[in-house]
């Protein structure tokens, strides 16, 4: 049984290609040494859909090169779920990486981790409204059906 990937997923020969078609001087060397450390600490996680999860940060990183972004943006884009996901630290990816691309990595993550915490507000005061009136639990339950 083969596996379909969605289009939208790009594999890292797509990325190479895309930073071999760029006009920006890359340091492929660098984005290698990311993703195959991705792929190493990923090893075999799948996302929900049942796909490799290597195949997200690749399909970020795709998107940043046509962006133009980067080196340093490919390399964080590779390796942004690495430290949330996998038992790899930041100062691990400082002293394999560099700080630059740490403090990106840092970036993603506080951000994500901040709207996170945002929708929970919002459900939390979601749920304390809803506490009042029975009728609005009806309501968006019946959305449901």
């Amino acid at each position: 049984m083969s596996e379909i990937i969605p289009k939208y997923y790009e594999d890292y020969h797509e990325l190479v290609e895309l930073m071999k078609k760029s006009s920006h001087d890359y340091n492929f060397e660098l984005v290698e040494k990311a993703y195959r450390f991705a792929e190493e600490k990923h090893g075999d996680q799948r996302r929900a859909s049942g796909i490799p999860y290597i195949l997200h940060p690749t399909s970020v990183a795709c998107i940043l090169a046509e962006l133009g972004m980067d080196s340093e943006s490919l390399a964080a884009a590779l390796l942004h779920d690495v430290v949330e996901d996998t038992p790899v630290t930041l100062p691990e990816i400082v002293s394999l990486f560099g700080q630059e691309i740490a403090e990106l990595i840092d970036g993603v993550s506080f951000s994500e981790k901040a709207l996170k915490a945002e929708k929970a507000a919002m459900y939390d005061q979601m749920q304390d409204k809803t506490k009042e009136d029975y009728r609005a639990k009806v309501v968006r339950e019946s959305r449901k059906a």
